[in-house]
């Protein structure tokens, strides 16, 4: 197709490439679950994950090897 698709009136959010089918139904399954393309496309933003509960079960941890002392 010799047409330039990202010149035509696409809502913000409604237009994606894919290079080939596989990735096309990839990005049509991951829009239907809700998952949000720039989580899974390359490159991946760095993140810093923080666990609450991890946090805390290290606390309880530490506070319990503390009272057996």
């Amino acid at each position: 197709m010799r047409n330039d698709l990202e010149k035509l009136a696409f809502e913000k959010g409604k237009y994606f490439v894919a290079q080939n089918y596989p990735e096309a139904v990839g990005i049509m399954t991951a829009l239907k679950a809700g998952v949000r393309l720039e989580s899974v496309r390359r490159p991946l933003k760095e993140r810093q994950v923080v666990c609450e509960s991890f946090e805390k079960l290290q606390e309880e941890t530490i506070e319990t090897a503390d009272s057996k002392d």
